[in-house]
C-alpha cells in the first residue's frame, strides 16, 4: 500500500511533530530533528532535507529487506514511588524499573514509516469493528488524556449508580507474544504471510538487539563520551564493530518488543484489538462503556456485573499471554446519597476516588492525583535547594530565579502547573485550580526558607536546629 501520496502524508506528520517538539524543547537542550528530539546514538541525527535522499530506500521493499539495523540503546529508568501504610502515612517504596529503548536515528525512519502504514490500516479496522472510541492511546484523535478522563467522569456523573473497574497489565511491552503479534500483523495486511520487507521490520522489533547505556558509557570512558557529545555521534561504523559489538545483547525469548521504538505504539494497539472488541461488546450489552489507554483498561458498568467483567478481562488477557497486575486493580462503586449527591467508595466501603489518566474523581469534583502533586512539591523543593546552594557556593547574595519560575510556576511554557491549567480549562474544576494556585508565591516562600538556612551560620548548610520545612 506504500505510495507517493501516503509517503507525503507521513512526511507532513513528521514535520508537524517536529514543530510541536520544538515549542516545548528546553533552551540549550539540543536540536529537534525530523525524527524527534536530538539524542546521541550510533549515527547522526536526520535532517529535514535528508528525508528526500532516503525516500527511495524507504519505498523500495527490497532495500528494506536488506536493511541492517543498529542495536537499540537501552536505559533502565527507576521511578520513585511512595505508598500509604495502614496508618495512612506515605512512605518511600521500592522504585519501579522501566526499560526504555532508543532506536538509531535512521533506523527510526524505517520503524516510523512502517508504523504509519500499519496505523492507517488499523484505523480502518477500528472503525469497522466499532471500537474507535475505546482505543485512546497513540492515535491522532485531536484530544488528549484530559479530554478522555473528563468523558469518563461525565458519563459516571450521569448514572444513578455504577461501578468503575480499572485494570493494569503486568510488564505489557515485555510480554507481547511474537506468534500472536505476527498473526495479527498478517491479518491486518490481508496477506497469507508477511511480505519480506515487513518481515524484516518484524524481526528487528521482536528479535531486537540492544546495548545498555551504562555499559556503553563504561566502555567509552568519560573523555570518550565527551568527544561523542561534541561530534553528536557515539561511534562510527568501524569503531562500533571494533569496540561495541561485544556489548550488544539479543532478545532470544519469543515475547517482548522494545518500549520506546516508533513502531511499538501501533503494535500495542494491534495486539490488543481482540480484547478491545470483546470488552466493548460486553460493555454495550450491559449498558456500560469500555476504554483502554495502552495497558490501562477501564470498564464502567451497572453494579452487579463487576464479577463477570473481571472474569472476562482475565480470560481475554490470558488468551494473549498477558497477566493482570492485581496490585493496581481498582474497584470504585458510585452511588447516590439521600440528598442525590454522587459518592465514591471502594469494595471495603472506604471513601476512595477513582484515579484515571492523571486525575481523580470522587463523584463531586475532579482533582489532580495526589501522587502527582506530591512529586511536584518534591521536585520544587529539590530544585530550589540546589539553586540556592549553587548561588551561595559562588559567593552570590541572590539566587538565580528565572529558571525556577520557568520550571515550577505558571510563567513557564511547559511544566506541571501549565498542565494543571490545561486540566482546569478542560474539566472546569475549581477544586483542581485551587490545588496549584499561587505557584509564584510558593516558589518565593520556599526560596525564603532555603536561603534562611544560611543566615547566622556563616554560609554553612545545616547546623543546630536545621530542619526541612514542608508545604
Amino acid at each position: 500500500m506504500a505510495d507517493e501520496t501516503l509517503f507525503a502524508r507521513w512526511g507532513k506528520q513528521m514535520r508537524r511533530r517536529q514543530q510541536t517538539q520544538a515549542v516545548y524543547a528546553p533552551k540549550g537542550g539540543g536540536d529537534v530533528t525530523l525524527a524527534g528530539k536530538s539524542y546521541l546514538h550510533f549515527d547522526f541525527a536526520v535532517s529535514d532535507a535528508e528525508l528526500a535522499e532516503w525516500k527511495p530506500k524507504l519505498l523500495d521493499p527490497e532495500q528494506v529487506r536488506q536493511r541492517s539495523f543498529y542495536p537499540f540503546l537501552k536505559m533502565v529508568k527507576l521511578r520513585k514511588r511512595f505508598k500509604k501504610g495502614e496508618d495512612g502515612v506515605r512512605r518511600p517504596a521500592s522504585p519501579k524499573p522501566r526499560d526504555i529503548c532508543y532506536a538509531a536515528h535512521h533506523d527510526a525512519l524505517f520503524y516510523s514509516w512502517y508504523g504509519f502504514q500499519l496505523e492507517q490500516l488499523l484505523e480502518l479496522r477500528l472503525q469497522a469493528m466499532g471500537v474507535e472510541e475505546c482505543v485512546l492511546a497513540y492515535r491522532a484523535t485531536g484530544r488528549n488524556n484530559l479530554h478522555f478522563a473528563k468523558e469518563v467522569f461525565d458519563y459516571i456523573a450521569d448514572q444513578s449508580s455504577c461501578v468503575a473497574l480499572a485494570f493494569d497489565v503486568t510488564k505489557f511491552f515485555d510480554t507481547l507474544d511474537h506468534g500472536h503479534l505476527k498473526r495479527s500483523w498478517v491479518d491486518l495486511l490481508a496477506e497469507r504471510e508477511l511480505p519480506r520487507d515487513h518481515y524484516t521490520i518484524f524481526k528487528a522489533m521482536t528479535r531486537f538487539r540492544f546495548v545498555l547505556v551504562e555499559q556503553l558509557q563504561e566502555a567509552l570512558g568519560a573523555e570518550g563520551f565527551a568527544r561523542c557529545k561534541r561530534r553528536r555521534r557515539l561511534v562510527y561504523p568501524h569503531q562500533f564493530r571494533a569496540q561495541l559489538l561485544p556489548l550488544q545483547q539479543t532478545n532470544l525469548e519469543k515475547r517482548g518488543i522494545p518500549q520506546g521504538a516508533p513502531l511499538s505504539a501501533v503494535l500495542s494497539n494491534l495486539y490488543m484489538l481482540p480484547v478491545d472488541i470483546v470488552l466493548h461488546q460486553f460493555a454495550e450489552a450491559n449498558q456500560g462503556i469500555y476504554r483502554r489507554y495502552c495497558d490501562d483498561l477501564l470498564l464502567v458498568l451497572p453494579i452487579g456485573t463487576e464479577h463477570a467483567a473481571e472474569a472476562l478481562v482475565r480470560a481475554q488477557l490470558s488468551g494473549l499471554c498477558l497477566e493482570l497486575n492485581e496490585g493496581k486493580t481498582e474497584r470504585r462503586f458510585f452511588t447516590r446519597t439521600e440528598a442525590g449527591e454522587l459518592e465514591c467508595r471502594d469494595e471495603k466501603c472506604a471513601f476512595l476516588p477513582l484515579q484515571y489518566l492523571g486525575l481523580e474523581y470522587c463523584g463531586r469534583q475532579v482533582l489532580l492525583r495526589g501522587s502527582s502533586l506530591a512529586k511536584y512539591h518534591q521536585r520544587l523543593r529539590s530544585g530550589v535547594r540546589k539553586a540556592v546552594w549553587k548561588a551561595k557556593k559562588a559567593g552570590g547574595e541572590k539566587t538565580y530565579r528565572r529558571k525556577l519560575y520557568t520550571r515550577f510556576t505558571r510563567l513557564g511554557e511547559s511544566n506541571f502547573i501549565t498542565y494543571a491549567e490545561r486540566a482546569y480549562q478542560v474539566t472546569g474544576s475549581e477544586a483542581l485550580r485551587r490545588q496549584v494556585s499561587g505557584s509564584v508565591e510558593r516558589v518565593q516562600r520556599v526560596l525564603r526558607q532555603e536561603e534562611g538556612r544560611y543566615r547566622g551560620r556563616g554560609g554553612v548548610i545545616g547546623g543546630v536546629g536545621h530542619r526541612r520545612v514542608g508545604f
